[in-house]
């Protein structure tokens, strides 16, 4: 054979050769891919997505088809718009396109094709094996999702305990304060009454809202004794001639010895009792029927009226009107 001849048939060994690779390069990575239940995509060496998984197409929304041939970013990262990343600074995402080092990133969003965000833990290394005819980088991540909400339902719940200490302080303390909205008449435009409304007074001076405390209060038993704390106030302020509406819960609607303890507190302060009604939610008062027929009553024979509060939200909301004795609505 001559010289020519010769660099032919090399040529096409070689040839013959790169195309075994790459046949087994595809074998390889169709059954890598394959079989994992995490989510995996391949980048070339420029960073441009080859190849997605069964479960990357499923946890993605996104088909093998519509991310190649886009950046990791660009197909589910920040998008083309990159450079103006709304979180600032370096795109991690775009990083793992150029960088031939191992990355571990336990706290990254990808972008779905329905527009939700996916909270993913993801490993990305080179692939490595020049042997197989592998170059670039493999990205494997998992969805995180679950693990994030018991995270956040533990950091809620850790916030609502340490209200605990900060609320009987505060009692102790005498830091709550009282705010007035004001119950106007529709038909006159006149003002009728006050809907007394707690708050908390920091050591700094600060108000806080409600919202931060009383959910605590309600899920680890404070909230009668805060209720009592109004109940007080509130007869002070129907002494001084004010109308005042007093919001209870309805595990203070549960407590026997309320109604006992607003006797004593109107009589203590020498209140008039048509200046006081007592609201509680229709929510609250479903969960204690029980005992609310007795205690509303037991209010008008103080002589004090009874609201019903976010009326028309239940399925018997008319039946409670025929059932107890109720003044508002």
């Amino acid at each position: 054979m001559d010289e020519e001849g010769t660099i032919r048939a090399v040529g096409r060994r070689e040839q013959r050769k790169t195309e075994t690779h790459l046949r087994e390069t595809e074998t390889f990575l169709a059954g890598l891919t394959a079989s994992m239940e995490e989510g995996l995509l391949t980048l070339d060496t420029n960073g441009i997505i080859a190849t997605v998984n069964d479960a990357a197409e499923r946890l993605l929304g996104y088909t093998e088809s519509e991310l190649a041939g886009l950046t990791l970013c660009a197909g589910v990262g920040c998008g083309p718009d990159c450079e103006q990343c709304p979180a600032g600074g370096p795109c991690r995402l775009r990083e793992i396109g150029s960088n031939l080092n191992p990355v571990r990133i336990d706290d990254e969003t990808f972008r779905c094709k329905d527009g939700t965000r996916l909270a993913v833990d993801l490993s990305a290394a080179p692939l490595g094996d020049d042997q197989r005819g592998l170059t670039g980088r493999v990205v494997v991540f998992r969805d995180i999702t679950e693990r994030k909400r018991a995270s956040e339902h533990a950091r809620l719940e850790l916030e609502e305990m340490s209200w605990i200490g900060r609320l009987r302080d505060a009692m102790d303390e005498e830091r709550l304060v009282l705010a007035a909205q004001p119950v106007v008449a529709l038909a006159t435009g006149e003002l009728a009454s006050e809907e007394l409304l707690v708050r908390l007074r920091d050591r700094k001076g600060e108000l806080v809202m409600p919202g931060k405390f009383l959910p605590a209060a309600e899920r680890f038993g404070l909230i009668v004794a805060l209720d009592r704390w109004v109940i007080g106030q509130g007869a002070r302020l129907a002494a001084g001639g004010r109308a005042v509406n007093i919001n209870l819960s309805g595990q203070s609607l549960g407590d026997p010895g309320l109604a006992d303890l607003i006797e004593t507190t109107i009589r203590g302060e020498q209140a008039a009792p048509e200046l006081i009604t007592f609201e509680i939610t229709e929510t609250a008062l479903s969960e204690h029927l029980d005992v609310a027929g007795k205690f509303t009553k037991r209010i008008a024979d103080l002589g004090c009226a009874f609201a019903l509060d976010d009326f028309g939200t239940g399925h018997s909301s008319l039946a409670y009107l025929q059932q107890l004795t109720i003044d508002e609505i």
